[in-house]
């Protein structure tokens, strides 16, 4: 709190958020990010698959639905952090979430089907 950002982005699925949320709003604007509704920037999953997901997100600044070749409720949680802090810095959230629809996951992760027709994405160590 002594050196605190200009603003903080919070993900409030985290167990330990309640307590950070108390102690950055007293010195920090901050926006809550995460998959409940009660998030002041929340993502909703509207597909998944192993190509990829469908969000739509919603906050102060309005809604979008993305599709990201990203899966998985963690990724979807990192967008949106992402996308709360970029809005946060001054780019326009129309165009940050167009701009979410580009991210890649790394060259190092590779999908796989299993033969009971689960589609994992394995993440090579590096």
């Amino acid at each position: 709190t002594e050196f605190a950002p200009r603003f903080s982005v919070i993900n409030i699925d985290d167990v330990g958020a309640t307590g950070l949320v108390s102690t950055a709003a007293a010195c920090t604007e901050m926006l809550t990010v995460g998959l409940s509704p009660r998030a002041d920037v929340s993502a909703r999953v509207l597909t998944m698959n192993g190509q990829g997901m469908t969000l739509r997100l919603a906050g102060p600044w309005g809604e979008a639905t993305v599709r990201t070749e990203l899966s998985g409720k963690e990724n979807a949680v990192n967008l949106l952090s992402t996308a709360a802090a970029v809005t946060l810095l001054g780019l326009d959230w129309v165009e940050t979430c167009h701009h979410l629809a580009y991210l890649r996951p790394p060259a190092r992760a590779r999908r796989a089907r299993s033969e009971a027709g689960m589609h994992v994405t394995l993440e090579e160590a590096a």
